[in-house]
């Protein structure tokens, strides 16, 4: 989703419609499968949440998802149950076809809040707040959701666990399929996952070779170079110069 075409049509006649709801949830929640002509999003203060919408995923404290209308979806209680904050957008602009997890970002978190206090049902406000809150909370999701920030953050805490990670590795660690995950890191990080793992995978071998415990060829295998001679020039592309030499030049 590219979200600065998503906010330029927002605002439609009929846009803005919001309803929201903030409890904790017991033990059993769970909403069954559902299919709405609203948007949903969910977002995790405390507590764990489980989101089946094609795949299963955790949502943890911090984190939030948007499930799009008419994409089939079910959300129950984890371990210990969440508490968190249900919102219903009525927007004419499409959100895509799959289920979106991201972090609740300080743009987003400062929206929720301001929604914490909504009009009574029935006075004059009322039908003011929905429509520029909902406009309010759908500008931040799709910015939250677009992967900025966030995104690479996710990503190189990937890496760290499992040197070997994939770009389909990456997006489950972010909880994005696939397709989407590639849109949204090229729009995070300028270029592809792909281009990215080199570089972040270089700049790892390159800390390990500054400790000076292990061979530099041992290092590269460790991190998933199979040819000596493709790790030194993706080394040398990265860092300005050979392993060897890099590694003498730090003491």
């Amino acid at each position: 989703m590219d979200a600065d075409a998503w906010l330029a049509g927002a605002g439609a006649v009929g846009d803005g419609g919001l309803a929201r709801r903030r409890f904790t949830a017991g033990p059993t929640w769970d909403t069954g499968e559902r299919v709405l002509d609203e948007h949903l999003v969910y977002a995790i203060h405390s507590g764990n949440a489980n989101l089946i919408c094609g795949s299963s995923r955790i949502l943890g404290a911090g984190r939030a998802c948007l499930v799009p209308a008419g994409v089939r979806f079910r959300v129950s209680a984890g371990s210990p149950p969440p508490r968190l904050t249900r919102l219903r957008l009525a927007m004419a602009r499409p959100w895509g076809s799959e289920a979106v997890v991201f972090a609740i970002t300080p743009e987003l978190r400062r929206v929720l809040d301001l929604l914490a206090d909504p009009p009574a049902p029935g006075r004059p406000a009322e039908a003011a707040w929905a429509r520029a809150g909902g406009l309010l909370l759908a500008a931040a999701v799709v910015r939250a959701s677009s992967g900025r920030g966030d995104l690479l953050a996710l990503c190189a805490a990937a890496l760290e666990r499992n040197p070997l990670a994939t770009p389909r590795d990456l997006a489950a660690a972010c909880g994005l399929s696939h397709d989407w995950f590639t849109r949204a890191f090229r729009a995070a990080a300028g270029r592809p996952p792909r281009r990215w793992l080199v570089e972040a995978r270089v700049r790892l071998a390159a800390a390990r070779l500054a400790d000076g415990r292990e061979a530099a060829w041992a290092v590269a295998q460790r991190l998933g170079w199979r040819d000596a001679k493709l790790f030194g020039r993706q080394f040398r592309a990265v860092m300005g110069e050979p392993p060897g030499r890099w590694r003498r030049a730090q003491g």
